[in-house]
């Protein structure tokens, strides 16, 4: 098992508050907890049987450490807001993908979301809203002309050839993003129509969103953030208005068992929130 002895666990640690207005985003490098004394293998410990086995039949060493990290950092983070040990944590899967925690270890209703670019691992926190976050790499080689081409709108690919050369990698990233963090948060996967649903980011960093989903209505409110993170990486987060428009953001990095620090982006787009119209 992980030994959890002297680390600020669920039993040293001060517990984490979280209010019906925030939102908490942390960032993990997962190069740094490699290079840990015992590195990757010694977060295994903390994995139930479930994600044991799972891991077990995993064969590319990219999604074994981004499963390990994640778990390990899920598990951690979610004991400082429920007072839990992080290896009791008991998770259930939804038939799209979502991950929940079992009812009687989450009270208060905690939402997460989780995401993997490049060598990070980013969750996200809220309140009883419904979230969802997506962060990349811009350093890493895309196919930025197939996948405008397959999965933006034409106001997106519209917007993609407009922007300068030297910039093009950027602008693709910011929609990207978005576009992940929205369809994570409705839980929908690829099947949706990511070609039905338009991003316009501003030079300011403004948002806006359109839909027309002819046969997936969307009723919820949505705010918008996006911003860079450490290493060449952009996040995005899609946030329900629910009965909170106003959201607090708070970034951190860390690592699991171990302090965290805040981040502060240099810049934070965000949007007005956003609702269908009446016929959307």
């Amino acid at each position: 098992m992980y030994d959890l002895a002297g680390l600020p666990t669920f039993e040293t640690a001060a517990r984490e508050e979280i209010a019906p207005a925030d939102v908490h985003v942390w960032i993990m490098d997962i190069s740094e907890a490699e290079a840990a004394p015992g590195g990757l293998a010694h977060l295994e410990g903390v994995l139930d049987e479930d994600e044991t086995t799972r891991l077990a039949k995993m064969g590319g060493k990219t999604q074994r450490r981004r499963f390990v990290a994640g778990r390990a950092l899920l598990r951690d983070v979610l004991s400082r807001y429920n007072g839990c040990d992080p290896r009791e944590h008991r998770f259930r899967v939804f038939g799209n993908g979502k991950i929940r925690l079992s009812e009687a270890q989450n009270p208060n209703n905690i939402t997460f979301n989780l995401s993997y670019g490049g060598d990070h691992a980013v969750l996200t926190v809220g309140n009883d809203r419904v979230i969802g976050i997506d962060i990349e790499d811009m350093a890493r080689d895309a196919d930025m002309s197939l996948i405008s081409e397959r999965f933006f709108s034409v106001p997106e690919r519209a917007q993609l050839c407009r922007s300068q050369i030297a910039d093009r990698p950027a602008c693709f990233f910011r929609l990207w993003t978005l576009k992940e963090a929205y369809i994570k948060a409705r839980a929908q996967g690829f099947w949706t129509r990511l070609d039905e649903m338009a991003f316009d980011v501003a030079d300011n960093g403004f948002i806006r969103f359109s839909r027309h989903f002819s046969d997936q209505p969307d009723t919820k409110k949505w705010n918008f953030f996006q911003f860079d993170g450490p290493s060449d990486t952009i996040l995005a987060l899609c946030v329900d208005v629910g009965t909170c428009a106003r959201v607090h953001l708070d970034v951190r990095t860390c690592q699991p068992f171990s302090d965290w620090q805040h981040f502060a982006p240099a810049r934070v787009g965000r949007s007005q929130p956003w609702a269908p119209s009446a016929n959307a």
